[in-house]
């Protein structure tokens, strides 16, 4: 089963999604959406109240993280090959 992201790149948009996410007038829109985020919270917060906006806060960073990255390819890292280590019971 292809992930949501596979199925994207797949899709005509991908190349789309690529040119816009790089663009400077988006960056300074995602920029300034956050910034607003910020302002909207600014004032004294109690612990709790905190707290829950730091948790938003990384949510909506992380949710720009993946959308800003959904149109690139990666790749899965190789894993080391262990035929050729040690072994320490010998």
């Amino acid at each position: 089963m292809k992930s949501p992201k596979d199925r994207f790149l797949q899709s005509d948009d991908a190349r789309t999604h690529a040119d816009i996410v790089v663009q400077p007038w988006f960056i300074r829109a995602v920029d300034a959406a956050l910034l607003q985020m910020m302002e909207q919270k600014s004032g004294t917060l109690n612990g709790t109240e905190a707290a829950v906006f730091q948790f938003q806060l990384d949510g909506a960073r992380q949710f720009v993280s993946v959308f800003e990255r959904l149109s690139t390819k990666t790749e899965r890292p190789t894993p080391p090959r262990t035929d050729s280590l040690p072994n320490p019971s010998i």
